[in-house]
């Protein structure tokens, strides 16, 4: 039998609770709500939940009978509590309105900015070691390159900020059945990725780290920027150029800025005939939009973008998507929000061919970004 409850989706659960470093965001309360478990020596505690602004279902406190389902189950409508203070506001909506909750959640996350970059008494920000690593399309961890020989990494990871360990777990078990574009490993402090020749393998060290061993597979060939293919100019509104009455083409160097755009531009699953092709920028922006983590997602989708091949049925051919950028350097987010749908930005890229380049790009940010199914 279907609930009437309008439910969040895990990765909404998750994002609310990164967002508020695991603890409550009720004023006053110092409650950390995630910990470890005597249980194992795995086991977590967990005693925080993703509690709804507006309730999930009608009778309950703030309940808004306008809202879609899809507004209730939003991260915009989701505050982090401990499970003590989620029960104290839902008893009282009076002394709790949704206005009150909101300034709370606002000013709870101002406070978690402040603390990750370092500008409070609190210094939590994270250094260039210490940064952020994907293990495929569902797995994205805080930790560093611990070491290495040869073709074999050694990752040390320590908070998930997507996923969890069991879908590490899943992703080693359904690694044969996943699309090459879907085997990949990201590291936001080497600036590069590779193609994963094998399931990962992992180990808990003696002093609790989560340690995961992968086999990569030889660095993907980029080309040189000044052998750019030509294709047609295309203006900040993601349209043609003219100039003479005939549409204008670039090529070449002069193509780079317009090929790394309409790389960000797409959204991945929008395209009914390249479902795989495109960036995800929508969708990190929806969950992690106004946060510190947010220029870190996106500097790892260049990475992707810009190390992992993508296989183009027709014609056939494989190629990375920026297929000259050998190395992300940084993203630098110019503004705190996109103005009708488009954040500015500045890159920074090693570039086959041009060496260190620099260059600012408007990133389109779609109101409504297309779904990303699960792929393990």
């Amino acid at each position: 039998m279907r609930s009437n409850r309008d439910e969040f989706p895990p990765k909404v659960r998750q994002a609310v609770a990164l967002r508020a470093q695991y603890r409550c965001s009720f004023p006053g309360c110092p409650r950390v709500t995630v910990g470890p478990s005597d249980e194992s020596p795995m086991g977590v505690a967990r005693v925080g939940v993703a509690a709804h602004i507006h309730a999930a279902s009608p009778g309950g406190k703030r309940y808004l009978e306008n809202m879609t389902a899809e507004q209730r189950t939003s991260i915009d409508n989701a505050i982090w509590m401990c499970v003590e203070h989620s029960v104290l506001i839902d008893q009282d909506e009076v002394t709790y309105p949704a206005e009150k909750l909101r300034e709370w959640k606002r000013q709870h996350e101002a406070r978690a900015v402040a603390e990750l970059r370092g500008t409070s008494p609190q210094q939590t920000e994270m250094s260039d070691a210490q940064d952020l690593i994907a293990l495929g399309p569902e797995l994205v961890v805080t930790g560093d390159l611990a070491g290495g020989s040869g073709s074999v990494w050694q990752l040390r990871l320590e908070h998930f900020v997507s996923g969890d360990l069991q879908s590490l777990i899943r992703f080693g078990e359904a690694f044969e059945e996943l699309k090459p574009a879907d085997r990949y490993v990201l590291v936001n402090s080497l600036g590069d990725g590779r193609v994963l020749a094998r399931p990962p393998t992992w180990r808990r060290s003696d002093e609790g780290h989560l340690l995961v061993q992968v086999e990569v597979m030889e660095r993907f060939p980029r080309k040189r920027a000044q052998e750019l293919g030509t294709d047609l100019a295309i203006g900040s509104d993601r349209g043609g150029l003219f100039q003479g009455g005939r549409f204008t083409t670039v090529s070449g160097v002069q193509a780079l800025p317009q090929k790394i755009r309409l790389c960000l531009w797409n959204q991945r699953g929008e395209s009914p005939f390249h479902s795989d092709f495109g960036s995800r920028l929508g969708e990190y922006y929806h969950l992690f939009g106004q946060t510190p983590w947010l220029d870190r997602l996106i500097k790892l989708e260049m990475i992707r973008l810009a190390s992992v091949p993508y296989r183009q049925s027709s014609p056939p051919q494989e190629y990375t998507p920026f297929q000259c950028v050998d190395r992300v350097i940084s993203v630098e987010l110019l503004a705190d929000e996109p103005t009708k749908q488009w954040m500015p930005s500045r890159v920074q890229l090693d570039v086959v061919g041009l060496g260190r380049w620099t260059d600012d790009i408007l990133l389109f940010i779609p109101q409504n970004p297309p779904p990303v199914m699960s792929r393990i």
